[in-house]
């Protein structure tokens, strides 16, 4: 599913802080706020490590797709790889861990 998708199901009243400790918004590539609201969004629905890594794919997907419409594919997949492998290194700790039923 694409982040797009995924952001019409998101409730009005969820709070979101955009993308934790990094810029929402970088020169050039312009404003990807929505996709990192998704991003926490699924983090905050939580699950295993299969939930959390889903979550970090739609996340770098949503990038590279909202970036390749500004720029040439290699720059939009670096700043896209860079966004992802910052949340799998540093992004555990903010993932609501829990057990599948």
């Amino acid at each position: 599913m694409t982040y797009k998708k995924i952001l019409d199901e998101i409730p009005d009243t969820f709070e979101c802080d955009g993308c934790t400790a990094v810029p929402d918004w970088l020169p050039s590539v312009g404003n990807i706020y929505k996709v990192c609201r998704v991003h926490d969004w699924l983090y905050s629905i939580g699950g295993d490590k299969h939930d959390r890594k889903y979550a970090d794919i739609v996340f770098r997907d949503g990038i590279f797709a909202h970036c390749k419409a500004f720029h040439a594919i290699p720059r939009a997949w670096l700043v896209a790889t860079t966004y992802y492998i910052g949340v799998r290194i540093f992004g555990g700790r903010h993932f609501n861990w829990r057990k599948k039923s």
